[in-house]
């Protein structure tokens, strides 16, 4: 499906609009999907990047900001859906099955939250079923959002994010990381890839 990085800023917005609408959190940064990027003259260091208006722009993630959120993709499943009748190829269904997980990085002293705290935050927020108007511009007949787990291990998340680099983060600062899943359906005659 190619609207992984539309359902990415859907959860952030509803993220933004929700659990993490508290004024501790103003002036943070959200990203959608970010791809690894090896930086350029070496083999040795990557880093998260999204993909903007043709070019790929870095994550950072310094005190400049309270919170820093961006999502990856790990992989996908298809399957058809049946049960239902279809007249046709181009009414077939499709069901996606997406595992992603976004990254939070945080600065405890601006936003006062524990990381256990900020992980459920994040978790819990997440919007199980999108309202489908939210999607319909994409073309999805049905989106739905669910946390299967995990991380506050800082140093492993940077070490993964980050590859090869130093980790500047001091003591005040910590990573989480959410895995996820997201489950669409879409017709399949319906995906157009736009020109971005």
């Amino acid at each position: 499906m190619p609207y992984n990085n539309e359902i990415c800023l859907l959860i952030n917005g509803i993220l933004q609009k929700g659990n993490l609408s508290d004024s501790r959190f103003s002036g943070a940064q959200y990203h959608g999907l970010t791809y690894e990027t090896i930086e350029k003259d070496s083999n040795e260091k990557a880093f998260p990047s999204e993909y903007k208006n043709g070019n790929f722009e870095q994550v950072t993630v310094d005190n400049n900001y309270p919170l820093v959120l961006w999502h990856k993709l790990l992989g996908k499943r298809y399957d058809k859906v049946t049960g239902e009748q279809q007249f046709g190829g181009h009414l077939y269904k499709t069901r996606e099955v997406t595992q992603g997980y976004c990254v939070v990085f945080a600065n405890r002293d601006v936003i006062r939250v524990t990381q256990e705290n900020l992980e459920a935050l994040v978790a819990l927020g997440f919007p199980n079923v999108i309202d489908p108007e939210l999607v319909a511009p994409y073309q999805m007949d049905y989106c739905e959002v669910n946390p299967t787990g995990s991380s506050l291990i800082t140093a492993a998340i940077w070490a993964q994010e980050f590859k090869g680099a130093e980790l500047p983060i001091t003591p005040e600062n910590y990573l989480v990381r959410i895995d996820y899943q997201v489950i669409t359906t879409f017709r399949n005659n319906c995906i157009k890839i736009c020109d971005c």
